[in-house]
């Protein structure tokens, strides 16, 4: 199993040298810094912000190969 979500690790599990693959997504600067923003704007952000990420089996990982970072 890996939890670093990257093409590499994808396709590995694509060729069954890996189970599972969790997918946490470092490309949550933007989200961050906007919502920064917002609040030093004095506008409302909510409570929670979610930050997507992706999990990855045998069943969806040769699918999913376009979308690996």
């Amino acid at each position: 199993m890996s939890i670093d979500g990257t093409r590499n690790a994808v396709q590995a599990l694509a060729d069954g040298e890996l189970n599972a693959v969790i997918e946490s997504n470092p490309r949550f600067g933007p989200l961050a810094f906007a919502t920064a923003q917002k609040f030093y704007a004095g506008e409302g952000v909510p409570e929670d912000v979610i930050i997507s990420d992706r999990s990855y089996d045998p069943a969806n990982a040769k699918a999913s190969l376009g979308g690996a970072y």
